[in-house]
């Protein structure tokens, strides 16, 4: 059986779901990736996975190169003749289900698309964005309209708007718990400084909070509270939502946060730090605060769907309103002066990391969902 996983960057998909191809390979199968760059293209062949390349427009800015990008699948997904498609992000999602139903008989006979969150253009407020993610959905109906679409949420709130506004039906959704994490890389350490220390670990979009970040970081420094705020992640030029690397900049030269740039070495990020902060606009969920708890972080996040699934009843972290940067900046202050509670909530977090977002049960989740979608067993 051949697994094709399409995917808009080769990046996100080593960072997030990686483990999932391998895992697949170990199962027997013959795994191909496509992405939309080659970035990652010596890794994952190294590990014994094919790798294509095709063209696709990140932008979408141009109709032209959106007819070049929807045909280079179509060519592709006729070339490989995948057993199942698997789909991740919008893009690979609505362009390779549509593509298939243009193959008609020639189409892949199983198709899973992983919804892994919900785009800048379903948050935004602007009228040219509320008709784009009009659009989104009307070409999210059209695309799981064939019942060999199989649809991953890695949230209740998604999986139900999806629901209630009919894009697919009910007895195609499956929860997932995100991408899963590596519960014995990222583990719990006592290796911290006395000053609280803070961390956020996204890519630098608006949409991600970093902009009420930077603010209760100015309100900290200014009330000279003895907060570190750490930032790690890079600027995504491809992004509407994108901070600028000369915004950023000069939160750091004014002290605000701490810019750390993109970094590989996570893990030993949380195991320094006291508390993982994610003031997301909303989310799929956050691979991010996996990991952190995973490390045995307190996790101080926004109320909304795919971040209040990282807090268990303020067990373990706090949930603050969205694009609220000065209940961004009083929940860090209570925490610098009840540092009592970071190890107990920290404990919290480990324990649900185990629970519910290991590779273990994870990983099984989606086979589970590879099975319901056809005969796609390994004999």
């Amino acid at each position: 059986m051949k697994i094709l996983y399409l995917v808009n960057c080769s990046d996100f998909f080593c960072s997030h779901f990686l483990p999932l191809a391998i895992a697949a390979k170990n199962k027997g199968y013959d795994v191909v990736v496509a992405a939309g760059n080659n970035n990652q293209q010596k890794r994952i062949e190294s590990l014994g996975l094919s790798f294509v390349e095709y063209r696709l427009s990140r932008s979408g800015k141009s109709i032209l190169a959106e007819v070049k990008s929807f045909f280079a699948i179509f060519k592709l997904i006729g070339k490989i003749k995948p057993d199942l498609l698997h789909m991740l992000t919008i893009k690979p999602i609505l362009y390779g289900c549509i593509a298939d139903k243009f193959r008609f008989k020639n189409g892949v006979s199983r198709l899973v698309a992983s919804i892994t969150g919900l785009g800048s253009s379903s948050l935004s407020t602007r009228p040219e964005d509320k008709c784009l993610w009009y659009f989104i959905q009307c070409a999210y109906k059209l695309s799981f309209i064939s019942n060999k679409v199989n649809v991953v949420f890695e949230n209740v709130d998604d999986m139900k708007q999806f629901s209630d506004l009919k894009l697919v039906p009910q007895s195609r959704c499956f929860l997932v718990n995100g991408a899963g994490v590596d519960t014995e890389k990222f583990s719990p350490s006592v290796e911290k400084n006395d000053e609280l220390s803070v961390i956020l670990v996204a890519r630098l979009l608006k949409d991600k909070g970093i902009r009420e970040y930077i603010e209760a970081g100015k309100m900290i420094k200014e009330l000279k509270v003895p907060i570190r705020l750490l930032l790690a992640g890079s600027v995504d030029h491809n992004n509407p939502s994108s901070m600028s690397a000369d915004e950023i900049q000069a939160a750091h030269d004014n002290g605000y946060i701490e810019y750390l740039g993109f970094r590989t070495d996570v893990a030993d990020l949380y195991k320094h730090s006291h508390v993982a902060c994610l003031p997301s606009y909303r989310e799929g969920l956050p691979k991010s605060l996996i990991e952190a708890a995973s490390c045995g972080l307190p996790i101080v996040t926004t109320d909304v769907p795919g971040c209040r699934q990282l807090v268990a009843s303020q067990q373990n972290g706090f949930l603050i309103p969205p694009r609220d940067s000065n209940a961004l900046a009083e929940c860090l202050i209570h925490l610098h002066h009840n540092k009592d509670l970071l190890d107990d909530m920290g404990k919290a977090s480990r324990i649900l990391a185990e629970r519910k977002f290991g590779y273990d049960q994870v990983l099984a989740s989606f086979f589970e969902i590879y099975n319901s979608a056809g005969d796609f067993r390994n004999e």
